[in-house]
């Protein structure tokens, strides 16, 4: 295999000047295979092979290409390389220390070089690690998304609040932009923090917690000893609970079978059982802490 085919094969059927030169090609034979359109040039010493698929991967490591040694996806565009909700890969955003962005180009450059110790490869990509994702976001949106993707990150065990308080305090400085909006995110959480099992079960809790409803989330109901129900929310003294129904909450018939199992074991053992439905937060939120007030007031209080 040709050595600008073997370099692209791992790389979105992209290379770079740089790494045909140092793979032996000589610059007489680079201008003529693009001068042929066996090679085109997609930005300043990046080419694309002929016929090579024009994914979004392929974008982003067209501009790492271009950036140089040390240049990475990062900030939004590492967001969506992670999976993160809320964000996408393109327009494509980096971090690295070349200058001199070509004419009209649609992307993004931070002048900044994260550090081996926070870049990996995802998919193929060059791209910074999770918490160092989370801490350039910091700085580039507003508060409410950076709540959501922190608890996302954390919830799907990507990062944890020990990695992110270092990083503010040892890598960030406090004059980095966006620093203060992370340190109040991570003090508010401490550092046995546990998020909501979902966004949507997260916003319920926001809801209550809004309305001076303080239930406990999360909460293990025992019968005799025994495991009966893991609920979203709970108010054990009222023995009332709210349950944050979304969209994915009954995947079949087995799992309809099992919520009704699980809520006769409730009711059987006293729980009055709210739902509440993403309509019912979208639509009629004051409707819902309605519901749940007056589900309190007519149950009798009781020790658990």
């Amino acid at each position: 295999m040709d050595a600008h085919l073997a370099l692209a094969a791992g790389q979105y059927g992209l290379v770079s000047r740089v790494q045909l030169l140092a793979a032996g090609m000589s610059r007489d034979a680079l201008w003529r295979r693009t001068k042929a359109g066996e090679l085109e040039a997609v930005l300043p010493g990046v080419y694309r092979v002929s016929g090579s698929p024009r994914l979004w991967q392929a974008e982003v490591v067209a501009v790492c290409l271009w950036g140089g040694g040390g240049a990475v996806a990062s900030h939004q565009t590492a967001a969506a390389i992670w999976k993160l909700q809320g964000f996408d890969p393109v327009p494509v955003v980096v971090s690295g220390t070349r200058k001199n962005r070509p004419p009209g180009a649609a992307f993004t450059v931070h002048r900044s070089t994260p550090g081996s110790q926070f870049c990996m490869r995802e998919m193929g990509i060059p791209v910074t690690n999770p918490s160092r994702t989370l801490m350039d976001l910091a700085g580039a949106v507003r508060p409410e998304q950076l709540e959501r993707t922190l608890d996302e990150a954390l919830r799907r065990g990507m990062t944890s609040i020990r990695q992110l308080r270092w990083g503010v305090e040892q890598l960030l400085g406090p004059g980095r932009r966006g620093v203060g909006a992370l340190s109040r995110l991570l003090d508010q959480r401490g550092s046995r923090y546990v998020p909501s099992a979902s966004e949507f079960q997260a916003r319920v809790g926001r809801l209550l917690a809004g309305a001076g409803l303080r239930a406990l989330e999360e909460y293990e109901i025992l019968v005799d000893g025994e495991f009966v129900a893991r609920v979203d929310f709970a108010f054990p003294e009222e023995r009332i609970v709210v349950e944050a129904d979304g969209y994915a909450t009954h995947s079949g018939r087995l799992d309809w079978q099992h919520d009704l199992s699980r809520r006769n074991a409730l009711t059987r053992d006293g729980w009055g059982v709210l739902h509440v439905t993403w309509e019912d937060l979208s639509l009629r939120p004051s409707k819902v802490v309605a519901d749940v007030r007056d589900a309190l007031a007519r149950q009798p209080r009781r020790r658990t």
